[in-house]
This record gives C-alpha cells, structure tokens and sequence, in this order.
C-alpha cells in the first residue's frame, strides 16, 4: 500500500483504481512517509479494505483517519484480528457487491 502510494505521488505509476489491503499508517509515520500528501495526489476511485482488529491500524481507526483527512473513499470492514488479506474470495466478493 504505501509503495504503490508512493509510486503513484511520483508519477512512476498511473492506475485507474485503487485497492489497499491494511493500510499500515503507523508504520507509514514512522518512516516519516507523507502519508496525507500522498492521498492528496490520488485522483482515482479507491477502496481501502481494513481488518477490523487489524494490529497495525484498526477499521475504526482507519475510518476516523479518512474522514478527519476528508479523503474520498470507499472503505470495507472484514473480519480479522491479523494483518494479513489472503481471502481472496472474499476480497473479490466484496468488490463485486458495488
């Protein structure tokens, strides 16, 4: 998530959409990685899906993140207390409901 962020703020990459999976803002921060500038240059739909008890950023926390940034989104909620997203059923299932 936070190299393909990076990638797209330098131009390096031009996606049409955009699907993070754990959005590690803790870890983003503590490599003094300019996390709001870089989702200040994304211009594309983006889904954000997050763990609800994701141990590196919650759901919730991730949710009040974006709003507080005021940054466009979509963001789903999938069961978990890990920072791992290898059901990939269920990540398309989810992408497909829209």
């Amino acid at each position: 998530t936070i190299l393909a962020m990076q990638g797209i703020a330098a131009g390096v990459l031009n996606p049409v959409s955009n699907v993070f999976c754990g959005f590690p803002l803790g870890m983003a921060r503590s490599n003094n990685s300019p996390v709001t500038e870089w989702l200040a240059k994304l211009k594309v739909p983006t889904t954000f899906i997050q763990n609800s008890h994701d141990p590196v950023l919650s759901f919730h926390d991730l949710e009040l993140f974006l709003e507080l940034l005021k940054f466009p989104h979509k963001i789903i909620e999938t069961p978990g207390e890990t920072h791992d997203y290898m059901d990939f059923d269920l990540i398309k299932d989810l992408l497909l409901v829209d």
